[in-house]
């Protein structure tokens, strides 16, 4: 089938169903599929889907923010009929939970404060951030979140409720799932997962941040992730 990359006025050809092996599928949900195509992450919308998933419109309005660490759309791909069918994003090898783990304090660091900037360009663009997954994360020397499908462009709202539901959304992200599959990783033990919310969230009342991502940027102390972890899980 013939399609069109609607940014670079380029046509290529893909067969979904028959030629697709030649290309490595890395990842498949709800909303379509996803292949290793010429380096780039492509997605391929299924025909049917009953999940909300990106317009051409906030897509290509997604494509022009470049962020550094919460990925958008390079490109959108268009059928004969120019509507959207998928699209593709910068494709980042994912080194696993361990690379994460043991990433030095400062890098880890830098980490999550270019997590907190691309938040803050998100809401000066009006984009809302919305079901952020474990599952569509890349760890690569950094923490990568490579599904932009469920991001909206929120008019009606102003940028200090964009703000706060962002920052809410990642921070609740970063306990819930990132710290969460981090603590069964080293310890095989849920109940620990307990012990280190109770501290981190006791900790963040006590103190004067506004959000828990810049807390986190200032209590982790040890040399890295999984030392912090130790320490956080200790009764």
């Amino acid at each position: 089938m013939e399609y069109l990359w609607l940014k670079e006025n380029k046509k290529v050809r893909y067969n979904v169903n028959y030629n697709m092996q030649k290309d490595r599928l890395i990842g498949e949900g709800l909303e379509g599929k996803v292949y290793l195509i010429k380096g780039y992450a492509v997605k391929f919308y299924k025909p049917f889907c009953t999940k909300a998933r990106l317009n051409k419109n906030d897509a290509l309005y997604l494509s022009n923010i470049t962020t550094k660490r919460i990925l958008t759309p390079n490109d959108i791909l268009l059928n004969k009929k120019r509507k959207i069918e998928g699209y593709k994003t910068q494709y980042i090898d994912d080194l696993g939970l361990d690379n994460l783990l043991y990433l030095n304090k400062d890098n880890l660091k830098e980490e999550l404060n270019l997590l907190k900037d691309d938040v803050i360009l998100f809401c000066d663009n009006c984009i809302l951030l919305d079901d952020l997954s474990v599952d569509n994360v890349s760890f690569h020397n950094g923490i990568y979140l490579t599904d932009p499908g469920s991001y909206k462009k929120v008019d009606n709202f102003d940028e200090i409720v964009t703000y706060a539901l962002n920052m809410e959304r990642i921070a609740e992200f970063l306990l819930s799932q990132i710290l969460y599959v981090s603590v069964c990783n080293l310890t095989n033990d849920r109940k620990k997962y307990k012990v280190l919310k109770e501290n981190i969230l006791s900790g963040y009342k006590e103190s004067m941040y506004p959000n828990l991502l810049e807390y986190l940027v200032d209590d982790i102390k040890e040399e890295n992730l999984g030392e912090y972890i130790k320490v956080k899980t200790k009764h």
